[in-house]
């Protein structure tokens, strides 16, 4: 009993060499903007990358919420039930029919009353459900290089 507590009080207590977890999600909020950059990396394995900085700031942490998750129906799951509506002849005939329409672009091939039928058909068999949902991290972080490769700035 006594290492468990030991154990819980290291993972609340992190060694000052590891990042808390506030601090791990900053440096997660400043990785968004990496990507307004990605294309000026040149390809390839086993870039170095040495650099001390320091990071300040303020974080936001939003609330939790539960929000509506709707779940539409796979193109499989939807098919498949139409189908089963049909004997082989006929279901062969159909499927038949639709890959031919479908190869002259579906959409404009077909009649608007029966685009209409076909989504209120996918917002009918849409289930609905909840989704809990973390609140979002944001902030407002200042970075100052301090080192790289070991030598300050």
């Amino acid at each position: 009993m006594a290492k468990q507590k030991d154990n819980r009080r290291q993972r609340l207590l992190p060694d000052a060499r590891e990042l808390t977890p506030l601090e791990r999600h900053a440096l997660k909020v400043l990785g968004k903007k990496a990507d307004a950059c990605r294309d000026e990396l040149a390809s390839g394995d086993g870039q170095g990358v040495d650099v001390t900085v320091r990071v300040s700031g303020a974080l936001g942490v939003g609330i939790a919420q539960t929000v509506p998750k709707p779940e539409k129906p796979s193109a499989v799951a939807l098919a498949g039930v139409l189908l089963a509506h049909f004997g082989p002849r006929v279901r062969q005939r159909v499927i038949d029919a639709a890959a031919a329409t479908y190869a002259k672009e579906a959409e404009a091939a077909l009649e608007e009353q029966v685009t209409d039928d076909a989504e209120r058909l996918v917002e009918l068999c849409t289930r609905r459900g909840q989704q809990h949902q973390r609140g979002p991290v944001t902030g407002l972080l200042a970075v100052e290089v301090v080192a790289r490769g070991g030598e300050p700035v």
